[in-house]
């Protein structure tokens, strides 16, 4: 799950990546009740397993079930830091609706690998996935060499803003 919003009283709209679908927007109605049996299962970051069902602007969720929650990291500020900057740039610069196995499997290894990763070693941990994810989806070339400055200032370029999610690309 790349991220959420809040609608309304209960529901969630949420942004997923799947392997099959691409880049997805659904609505998850009720999951923020205390009583929803849902609500451990779709939180940003997490992989999961969902059910959805068509609806009129929104596809809904009907069930979800975790896959992988990611606890060896949600604690530590700069990995939870580092996961948002790689779910931010994936929701930014890939389309709706397009599916992108090999951004997807980039993404889930870029999570997973966060719990093994060492605080030291993040910065460059980021940098390569920026690039990686740049260099797939053809606004880098493959291969070519690029300093943290200018790549913080090339992906502000793209976006035409910068990211929200932290200080790592400017």
């Amino acid at each position: 799950m790349l991220k959420a919003r809040q609608q309304g009283e209960a529901d969630l709209i949420l942004t997923l990546f799947s392997r099959e679908y691409g880049k997805l927007v659904v609505r998850a109605p009720g999951v923020r009740r205390v009583t929803s049996r849902k609500r451990g299962h779709l939180q940003t970051f997490s992989q999961v397993r969902v059910f959805l069902a068509r609806g009129k602007t929104w596809d809904v969720i009907t069930e979800a079930q975790s896959v992988d929650n990611h606890t060896l990291w949600r604690e530590d500020l700069a990995k939870v830091t580092a996961a948002y900057t790689f779910c931010e740039l994936v929701d930014k610069l890939v389309p709706e609706k397009q599916e992108n196995r090999e951004v997807y499997e980039l993404l889930v290894t870029a999570l997973s690998g966060l719990g093994k990763a060492q605080q030291a070693r993040l910065d460059a941990w980021q940098r390569r996935f920026s690039l990686r994810l740049l260099e797939m989806l053809g606004f880098w070339p493959v291969g070519e060499k690029v300093d943290e400055e200018t790549l913080g200032l090339y992906v502000k370029e793209i976006l035409e803003r910068p990211l929200k999610s932290g200080q790592l690309l400017g």
